[in-house]
């Protein structure tokens, strides 16, 4: 106490002492926030909807009164250091600034020139960049990305960037052994194309012909299950399958259970078909390059038909082009079980 009985508790101090950090201390009364009033501050308060501001100004306002920070903290049922840091926030940012601010954070380092950049490694071959996997993996994906752009990250980064990107992981359809090419196939839909035309201005009847074998039960397609665990689904092991005969024609598709596929079974279809749709009329017949189809007996068979039947082969290796294709795919499903 001074001489006058005055406690130095209740009266401004006369110098500015540094905390331990080294920052100013905050100063109490009108030392503190002095370019505002009580009555300002309380005002003030009447408009607010922030939380945070409804919390801090109450402080500022009775540091303002000359009150400790250990006297708010107990009022206000806060840690000192709370108070200490509200009261700093009203210090420096006044009060029209006391909500919280949401701190920028670091930028993210995968952005869309990331994205990008990595798409046109994507559409080039992993051996460009040295690899020897003819796929893409994610582990060399993240390996140049570390190296070329000097962003490192985990592997779970790299999947959701590839997926950004408009990628999926999947197996690849392996390339047919052997195949027609395109300008086989190309010349090929020229050259039936005219021979169908003119061959339809004469009154032939076009049929699509060829052989399948489909397996009974055992089919297990793709399907949407319930996430975590593993559906089973009862099958069939059995390896029997249904050797099957089919023509197809213009809105029909005849088809015929056989023991084997030979020119034995196949003359005895075309005849039955002929007999349905009518024996006088000529019939051109598309079919593959099977060694019966093009056998001795069949060019006799041709020849014995005078005229009236006409094979048209497919080139070689393109069975893609045979129309009946489909139909056997969704049948072979059906009798599988799927």
């Amino acid at each position: 106490m001074d001489a006058n009985g005055i406690s130095n508790r209740d009266t401004p101090p006369k110098y500015t002492r540094p905390t331990a950090k080294g920052k100013e201390r905050i100063q109490r009364g009108e030392g503190f926030m002095p370019e505002w009033t009580i009555s300002e501050m309380d005002e003030r308060m009447k408009g607010l909807k922030d939380d945070k501001e409804k919390t801090v100004l109450p402080a500022c306002i009775k540091r303002k009164e000359f009150k400790t920070v250990a006297r708010i903290a107990e009022e206000m049922r806060r840690k000192q250091d709370t108070v200490r840091g509200w009261l700093a926030r009203g210090r420096e940012r006044g009060m029209y600034d006391l909500a919280d601010r949401k701190p920028p954070g670091r930028a993210p380092m995968v952005n869309q020139t990331v994205v990008e950049t990595v798409r046109g490694w994507l559409s080039g071959s992993p051996a460009d960049f040295g690899y020897k996997r003819k796929r893409w993996q994610s582990k060399a994906v993240r390996e140049l990305m570390r190296e070329r752009l000097n962003v490192p990250c985990i592997l779970d980064t790299v999947r959701r960037l590839m997926r950004r990107a408009r990628f999926s992981y999947r197996k690849s359809r392996p390339a047919p052994r052997k195949s027609a090419s395109k300008k086989e196939q190309k010349g090929f839909k020229e050259m039936t194309g005219a021979l169908l035309a003119g061959l339809n201005v004469r009154g032939f009847l076009v049929l699509a012909l060829d052989e399948a074998s489909c397996l009974v039960g055992g089919w297990n397609g793709y399907g949407w299950l319930p996430v975590g665990g593993r559906e089973t689904l009862p099958m069939s092991w059995s390896k029997k399958a249904v050797r099957m005969i089919g023509v197809l024609g213009d809105g029909w598709f005849y088809i015929a259970i056989v023991d084997s596929t030979n020119f034995d079974t196949l003359i005895r279809f075309p005849d039955k078909v002929r007999e349905s749709v009518g024996d006088a009329r000529n019939v051109a017949v598309i079919m593959d390059n099977v060694s019966y189809h093009n056998s001795q007996k069949m060019k006799d068979y041709e020849s014995g038909r005078r005229g009236k039947l006409t094979r048209i082969f497919l080139p070689k290796h393109a069975p893609q082009l045979n129309p009946t294709g489909i139909l056997w795919r969704d049948l072979k499903h059906a009798l599988a079980g799927g």
